[in-house]
């Protein structure tokens, strides 16, 4: 590619940026809206995107014009708090517990449907990555599953304003996922052929439902 094709490329992103940066001065001024939200959701460390994990989210939602918005979420994967609080009663006295360690990335577009406020309707195509890692101690490099969902989402979600710069995010919708397992043992790979043993049902078929409730600023 010539160096005036890329001038030119640079140019053009450089005054959509600038157009965006002014377009949100004028509605922060004009309006006095938030143009960020920090989020999280207090119920994933029960329960994880995967079986068995405790997700530690953080979310930043931020306005790139009056009715769009990207949000960027990442996550810390360990052992699900309802899986610490029974492990007396699953394991012996003197059996290893599991050890869990993941991470997880979500990024999403959102397109508010009404309002300019970052509340109301909104449609969100959403993309998900997560992966954990179970093994036992004294085995975590020796063998151990590695567990990878990948997902792609449509959602339809409303966002409330509440008291004191407080916001609830409450989506759902349906999409598409690759959930894949597999073994490591001493350097060796094997994918499990059976994946829908750790799963409440199989199939790629993606159906999404949870809340975020956030700080506006």
């Amino acid at each position: 590619m010539s160096r005036l094709k890329l001038l030119a490329i640079f140019l053009f992103v450089a005054n959509i940026l600038n157009i965006s940066a002014q377009e949100q001065e004028v509605y922060k001024v004009s309006y006095n809206l938030n143009n960020n939200i920090l989020k999280t959701n207090p119920l994933t460390p029960l329960w994880g995107p995967i079986n068995l994990t405790g997700e530690y989210r953080i979310a930043l939602e931020t306005r790139i014009s009056m009715k769009q918005s990207i949000q960027i979420g990442a996550s810390y994967l360990d052992k699900s708090l309802f899986l610490l609080a029974n492990e007396d009663e699953i394991y012996e006295d003197d059996e290893p517990r599991l050890i869990i360690r993941g991470f997880r990335f979500q990024l999403a577009y959102r397109i508010y449907l009404i309002k300019n406020d970052f509340t109301g309707w909104y449609f969100s195509p959403m993309a998900s990555y997560a992966s954990a890692k179970f093994s036992y101690p004294g085995y975590i490099d020796k063998y151990f599953l590695l567990c990878i969902h990948g997902n792609v989402n449509f959602l339809l979600g409303y966002q409330y304003e509440m008291a004191g710069g407080l916001y609830l995010d409450v989506f759902g919708g349906l999409g598409i996922r690759q959930n894949v397992w597999q073994e490591y043992y001493i350097g060796n790979q094997n994918i499990i052929d059976s994946p829908e043993d750790f799963y409440p049902y199989s199939g790629n078929l993606k159906i999404s439902l949870g809340f975020n409730v956030g700080f506006g600023f």
